[in-house]
Protein backbone atom coordinates (compact mmCIF):
# COMPACT_ATOMS: atom_id res chain seq x y z
CA UNK A 1 0.00 0.00 0.00
CA UNK A 2 1.23 3.46 -0.84
CA UNK A 3 1.67 5.47 2.34
CA UNK A 4 1.30 8.94 0.78
CA UNK A 5 -1.79 10.49 -0.75
CA UNK A 6 -1.81 12.74 -3.83
CA UNK A 7 -0.87 15.81 -1.78
CA UNK A 8 2.09 14.05 -0.15
CA UNK A 9 0.47 13.67 3.29
CA UNK A 10 0.85 10.38 5.14
CA UNK A 11 -2.12 8.05 4.94
CA UNK A 12 -2.96 4.75 6.59
CA UNK A 13 -5.85 2.30 6.58
CA UNK A 14 -6.31 -0.14 9.43
CA UNK A 15 -8.99 -2.11 11.25
CA UNK A 16 -9.94 -1.45 14.86
CA UNK A 17 -11.20 -4.47 16.83
CA UNK A 18 -13.80 -3.57 19.47
CA UNK A 19 -14.94 -6.15 21.99
CA UNK A 20 -17.96 -5.84 24.25
CA UNK A 21 -19.54 -8.31 26.66
CA UNK A 22 -23.26 -8.82 26.02
CA UNK A 23 -25.85 -9.07 28.78
CA UNK A 24 -25.76 -12.87 28.42
CA UNK A 25 -22.01 -12.88 29.11
CA UNK A 26 -20.82 -13.66 25.59
CA UNK A 27 -18.31 -11.41 23.84
CA UNK A 28 -19.35 -9.51 20.73
CA UNK A 29 -16.53 -8.40 18.41
CA UNK A 30 -16.91 -5.57 15.90
CA UNK A 31 -14.26 -4.73 13.31
CA UNK A 32 -14.23 -1.04 12.34
CA UNK A 33 -12.28 0.19 9.29
CA UNK A 34 -10.12 3.27 9.98
CA UNK A 35 -8.63 5.77 7.54
CA UNK A 36 -6.12 8.36 8.72
CA UNK A 37 -4.17 11.11 6.95
CA UNK A 38 -1.33 13.41 8.03
CA UNK A 39 0.01 13.02 11.56
CA UNK A 40 -2.75 10.56 12.65
CA UNK A 41 -1.84 8.45 9.60
CA UNK A 42 1.83 8.44 10.59
CA UNK A 43 1.00 7.35 14.15
CA UNK A 44 -1.53 4.70 13.06
CA UNK A 45 0.92 3.29 10.53
CA UNK A 46 3.57 2.84 13.22
CA UNK A 47 1.31 0.85 15.59
CA UNK A 48 1.16 -2.93 15.93
CA UNK A 49 -1.70 -5.28 16.74
CA UNK A 50 -2.62 -5.30 20.42
CA UNK A 51 -2.00 -1.62 21.14
CA UNK A 52 -4.94 -0.08 22.99
CA UNK A 53 -6.00 3.17 21.27
CA UNK A 54 -8.80 5.72 21.31
CA UNK A 55 -9.87 7.40 18.09
CA UNK A 56 -11.91 10.49 17.39
CA UNK A 57 -13.26 11.16 13.93
CA UNK A 58 -16.29 10.96 11.72
CA UNK A 59 -18.10 8.22 9.90
CA UNK A 60 -17.84 8.25 6.12
CA UNK A 61 -19.17 6.06 3.33
CA UNK A 62 -16.65 4.43 1.02
CA UNK A 63 -17.79 3.06 -2.34
CA UNK A 64 -15.84 0.41 -4.20
CA UNK A 65 -16.23 -2.17 -6.95
CA UNK A 66 -15.51 -5.85 -6.30
CA UNK A 67 -13.43 -7.96 -8.66
CA UNK A 68 -16.69 -9.32 -10.01
CA UNK A 69 -17.76 -5.78 -10.95
CA UNK A 70 -20.32 -5.41 -8.17
CA UNK A 71 -20.70 -1.94 -6.63
CA UNK A 72 -20.54 -1.96 -2.83
CA UNK A 73 -20.24 0.54 0.00
CA UNK A 74 -19.09 0.42 3.59
CA UNK A 75 -18.71 2.67 6.61
CA UNK A 76 -15.29 3.72 7.87
CA UNK A 77 -14.03 6.12 10.51
CA UNK A 78 -12.00 9.03 9.15
CA UNK A 79 -9.58 9.49 12.07
CA UNK A 80 -9.03 13.08 13.18
CA UNK A 81 -7.32 12.31 16.50
CA UNK A 82 -5.65 9.17 17.78
CA UNK A 83 -4.42 8.49 21.31
CA UNK A 84 -2.30 5.52 22.37
CA UNK A 85 -3.75 4.42 25.72
CA UNK A 86 -1.57 1.41 26.45
CA UNK A 87 1.29 -0.08 24.43
CA UNK A 88 1.00 -3.76 23.49
CA UNK A 89 3.56 -5.22 26.00
CA UNK A 90 1.82 -3.55 28.96
CA UNK A 91 -1.57 -4.69 27.66
CA UNK A 92 -0.39 -8.31 27.51
CA UNK A 93 0.91 -8.11 31.09
CA UNK A 94 -2.43 -6.69 32.22
CA UNK A 95 -4.37 -9.58 30.67
CA UNK A 96 -2.22 -12.35 32.19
Amino acid sequence: MDNLNDSGAAKCAATLRCEEVNTNGSTFTLYVPLEAFGRPGEVLGALHAGVLIAVQGKLCWRKYTTRQGEDKSSLAVLVQRLHVLMPAPQLQETLV
